[in-house]
């Protein structure tokens, strides 16, 4: 296992509201940043990353590398997740994709810190992650507000940036890519 620092992962299968979250813990105060491994080319390197939290989707394909009490695994169903894929990109599941879900159920079965991707929407099961992550509590105010937001990541925004960092992204997950 690399030294990666103090910092905690929040991983998921895509589709599981990671922006939301991320944008969730940045208002609450966290220093979290969405789909971040993308910018380091090792694992190792994740420690260079100006975070806290890295809330990410691709990396729960190398959670073993990860320390263990580090990770919060948010668990929505593998269907639902192709469900909203299909629907928001018209894209079937790639081998990156079926790969991130392989990760996912080791996890859970390896008992990895987890929440079901509907307890976001549960105030107390989310602040009790919250207060895991940053070591502060939210009201359930601040939830319900942000509970009611849809953060809507910028597609062509997005693929700018993982084009930027391809070289990355190959070095990280080319395994998958190759596929």
């Amino acid at each position: 296992m690399e030294d990666i620092g103090d910092k905690w992962f929040v991983l998921a299968r895509p589709r599981s509201r990671t922006a939301w979250f991320t944008e969730a813990l940045n208002r609450l105060g966290a220093k979290a940043g969405h789909d971040s491994s993308c910018q380091v080319s090792t694992i190792k390197d994740l420690s260079t990353l100006d975070v806290d939290v890295i809330v990410d989707t691709a990396l729960a394909v190398h959670w073993k590398q990860l320390p263990l009490d580090k990770i919060v695994v948010i668990d929505r169903p593998l269907e639902e997740c192709i469900d909203s894929s299909y629907k928001a990109f018209n894209t079937s599941p790639s081998a990156l994709f079926i790969g991130v879900d392989e990760a996912v159920n080791e996890m859970l079965e390896a008992n990895v810190t987890s929440i079901k991707y509907k307890d976001l929407s549960d105030y107390s099961k989310f602040n009790e992650i919250v207060n895991t992550l940053v070591g502060k509590s939210c009201s359930k105010e601040q939830h319900d507000a942000l509970d009611k937001e849809y953060v809507v990541v910028d597609v062509e925004q997005e693929t700018e940036r993982f084009n930027y960092y391809a070289q990355n992204i190959n070095s990280l997950y080319g395994d998958y890519l190759s596929c």
